[in-house]
């Protein structure tokens, strides 16, 4: 499972702040479910609805986080002629959240049932998710 990885360059740091916690929220979910496609964009094709599911979250508050994810030019709609349903998103990952395969050591730590990680290992990066 992918995992999005924060460093703490003043860019992102500041986006996330702009974004706020709820559109923050549903960025790293459609990242997180994101593949990248031939010219190397991540794309991930999904409804407002399924969005909302997954998140436990009004479908209304996700249609906004997904607007103010639009104005800030980290997400845009992949026209499609039309057709209802899911919709298709290429993202720009901002600089400084990476998109990385988790931490064998969290996983690892996940699956005995204990939630710290050794503090070597989490030092020069934060791992960023609201939900695990």
């Amino acid at each position: 499972m992918a995992a999005l990885v924060v460093d703490n360059s003043a860019r992102c740091l500041e986006l996330r702040r702009q974004l706020g916690a709820t559109a923050w929220f549903v960025l790293e979910e459609l990242v997180v479910h994101a593949v990248p496609d031939s010219d190397g964009r991540l794309r991930t094709q999904v409804s407002t609805r399924e969005l909302s599911s997954r998140l436990a979250l009004n479908k209304d508050t996700v249609t906004r986080a997904l607007a103010k994810l639009r104005v800030c030019g980290t997400i845009a709609t992949v026209p499609r002629g039309g057709s209802a349903g899911a919709s298709v998103f290429t993202i720009s990952v901002p600089v400084g959240l990476v998109r990385a395969e988790r931490v064998a050591a969290v996983e690892v730590a996940e699956r005995r049932g204990k939630t710290r990680v050794p503090k070597e290992q989490t030092q020069s990066i934060a791992q960023l998710s609201l939900l695990t």
